[in-house]
């Protein structure tokens, strides 16, 4: 019974600790972008792997977008490695990593 316990409690604590949903991390990003161009859409969004950053707040993820800004007139491919960290409840895109 103990070590029935014992995962259940393990299984929590893994489901409090993972990063952001698809849907989460998009709709920071598009917030992200709007902070220079309330514009600013996203036609295209994928990402890969998360990790979370150590001893530095929030999840480090890889983003490829495909974006339309300046309100139609420029499309463009942005791709990079974003910290995204849950702040009062929303997730939000903190830096990019060069």
């Amino acid at each position: 019974m103990k070590k029935i316990a014992g995962v259940a409690v393990l299984m929590l604590l893994a489901g409090c600790s993972s990063g952001p949903s698809n849907s989460a991390m998009e709709g920071a990003f598009l917030t992200f972008l709007h902070e220079n161009d309330p514009s600013a859409s996203i036609d295209e969004f994928k990402h890969g792997d998360c990790a979370h950053s150590g001893d530095k707040p929030g999840y480090t993820c890889s983003v490829q977008a495909k974006i339309t800004y300046m309100k139609g007139a420029n499309k463009a491919d942005m791709e990079g490695n974003f910290v995204f960290d849950k702040i009062d409840g929303d997730w939000k895109v903190i830096s990019q990593v060069p």
